[in-house]
């Protein structure tokens, strides 16, 4: 199957606000250290969040000021962001049903985003 880019499908892919927080969610856990996907995978949620146009989701529109900031930080996010991530993360993670969320991952791999093993079992 040949990889979509990620950009891409997100602009024209018809996301629900859950769909567009579990991209949020995604993201809070790369930033905060705690995601399990692959390097590749993690990039992959990185640019959908990126790319991510008129974010509806409830966790996207109360966290999307800090990840921007954590993204635009990149690889040396200050203590006092990377605590508020930690926060934002564990809110988003509570916020959201496991099977939601592995539902919308089965969808990234059902079109093409994720490789079947980016994400442990």
């Amino acid at each position: 199957m040949e990889r979509t880019l990620p950009h891409i499908w997100v602009q024209q892919a018809t996301l629900t606000p859950v769909e567009q927080d579990c991209i949020c969610t995604i993201v809070l856990k790369i930033l905060d250290g705690k995601c399990k996907m692959s390097e590749a995978g993690s990039q992959v949620g990185r640019q959908l969040y990126h790319h991510l146009p008129h974010p509806r989701g409830a966790l996207c529109k109360r966290f999307d000021s800090l990840i921007r900031q954590a993204l635009a930080q990149g690889d040396k996010i200050s203590d006092s962001i990377g605590q508020q991530i930690h926060q934002a993360r564990l809110f988003a993670e509570s916020g959201l049903e496991k099977s939601q969320m592995k539902q919308f991952k089965a969808r990234l791999k059902q079109e093409g985003l994720l490789k079947i093993d980016s994400t442990p079992p």
